[in-house]
């Protein structure tokens, strides 16, 4: 039985699922691994799956970009 306790998102969980969404995990994964409805997950976390793989993207190509630029 599901458990009836509203979820209350946080900054822990909200960099949870940045980081499981950064990585590739689909939405029911992280559901799954945050014991939430995938509902509840976009609901609460829209920002953070919508956002993860541009903000990772853009990591690598800077440091990509860093890395072929500057000579160490």
């Amino acid at each position: 039985m599901p458990d009836p306790t509203p979820h209350e998102p946080n900054e822990k969980t909200r960099g949870e699922v940045k980081l499981l969404s950064s990585f590739g995990h689909n939405q029911a994964e992280i559901s799954t691994y945050l014991d939430i409805d995938e509902k509840t997950l976009r609901k609460y976390y829209r920002r953070e799956l919508d956002t993860a793989s541009i903000e990772a993207n853009a990591q690598v190509a800077k440091r990509l970009f860093h890395k072929a630029v500057v000579q160490d």
